[in-house]
């Protein structure tokens, strides 16, 4: 507040609305989360993120030239 214009407001900011015919209402279950299929996106997120890092941690080691040549190899089998 030191840095910025600040104010408190006399007026509410949100308007929160329960619709029991709505979709979060009408479809939610609670006991159908399928904790499978999170493992699962949890490992392949993990995955991407480990790649990402190795092809990081290339560019760092190789030369461009390099890895352009190893690129070219794995796409242009």
């Amino acid at each position: 507040m030191e840095h910025w214009d600040c104010a408190n407001l006399a007026q509410i900011g949100l308007l929160y609305e329960l619709n029991e015919n709505g979709i979060s209402a009408t479809r939610a279950d609670p006991d159908h989360f399928d904790a499978q299929a999170a493992i699962t996106l949890f490992r392949a997120a993990q995955s991407i993120l480990l790649l990402g890092l190795f092809k990081n941690s290339l560019h760092l080691i190789l030369p461009y030239r390099t890895l352009q040549r190893v690129k070219h190899a794995l796409l242009f089998r």
